[in-house]
C-alpha cells in the first residue's frame, strides 16, 4: 500500500478546466521529481503546481515548449507583464532545468 505524503497533492491537476495539457503537466511534474538534486526537484515541481493552479498552460509549437498564462478572467494572471515578473523572479534561477524539462515533453 502506497503511503501518502506532503506532495501527493503534486499529482492531481489543481487547474482540470484548463483541458488539453493535463499530461503534459503530469509529465512534467513526474520528470522533475527525478533530478538529482532533491531540494531543486522539490522547489521546482511546488513552482509549477503554482504556476498551473494560477492558470498556466504548456503550449508547443514550432518555437518549441514554453509556458503561457491564461489571462483573468479564465485564469488567475491580470496581464502578461505579471506572469513574465514571476518568471523572472522565480523561474530564471532554474532555466537550465527547465529548458531540459520541457525539450522533454
Amino acid at each position: 500500500m502506497k503511503t501518502p505524503t506532503d506532495f501527493d497533492f503534486l499529482l492531481d491537476d489543481p487547474s482540470p478546466d484548463l483541458t488539453g495539457d493535463t499530461h503534459l503537466w503530469l509529465h512534467l511534474i513526474r520528470d522533475t521529481a527525478k533530478l538529482p538534486d532533491r531540494e531543486k526537484a522539490r522547489k521546482l515541481s511546488l513552482l509549477f503546481w503554482y504556476l498551473r493552479a494560477f492558470g498556466t498552460t504548456i503550449r508547443k509549437d514550432h518555437h518549441g515548449t514554453r509556458f503561457s498564462p491564461v489571462m483573468a478572467p479564465f485564469g488567475s494572471w491580470d496581464s502578461a507583464e505579471e506572469f513574465e515578473q514571476i518568471k523572472r523572479e522565480h523561474l530564471s534561477p532554474y532555466k537550465d532545468e527547465i529548458v531540459a524539462l520541457l525539450v522533454g515533453l
